[in-house]
């Protein structure tokens, strides 16, 4: 267990650094009592799936589904949360987008196969299709979901 907790670390800041990030001034904030300002992991332009609900909030969607695997602990996870709310909001009635926190629903995070998080997975006609992990530029999510939603698009990718 020690090493897994080791190796996901030195995942985490070894993405971290790939991928150019770099601390900022988060979007999503609440004032706790006392005005410390707090990142907060709540979205409105997402919807929260669960182990019992992925099937019919992911597999049998009819549009292609963005999945952000995160957990509340997780600060690269919140710092993703505007790019993927975002995503949400350019995409929307083309692209569901859906969060799991992967604490509280454990078998869908493991028969997936997430190991890091954030994780996202893209899928397509009830098929993983796609999978980006750690802190991303919004590009990324953008190259694969205009190839999940072009006409000609295949279920694979």
């Amino acid at each position: 267990m020690k090493g897994l907790l080791i190796s996901f670390a030195i995942a985490l800041v070894v993405g971290s650094f790939i991928n150019g990030y770099s601390p900022g001034t988060p979007t999503a904030t609440t004032a706790e009592p006392g005005g410390d300002e707090v990142i907060t992991a709540n979205s409105l332009a997402t919807q929260d799936a669960t182990d019992s609900s992925f099937s019919a909030d992911v597999l049998e969607s009819d549009v292609p589904v963005l999945v952000d695997f995160w957990a509340e602990w997780c600060t690269p996870c919140k710092k993703m949360l505007p790019v993927i709310d975002q995503l949400a909001t350019d995409y929307e009635g083309r692209v569901k987008v859906v969060r799991v926190d992967v604490d509280a629903n454990p078998t869908v995070s493991d028969k997936y196969g997430v190991r890091e998080i954030p994780t996202f997975l893209f899928f397509k006609n009830g098929k993983k299709v796609g999978k980006l992990v750690g802190i991303t530029p919004k590009n990324e999510f953008v190259n694969q979901i205009e190839k999940l939603t072009s006409a000609d698009s295949p279920d694979h990718g």
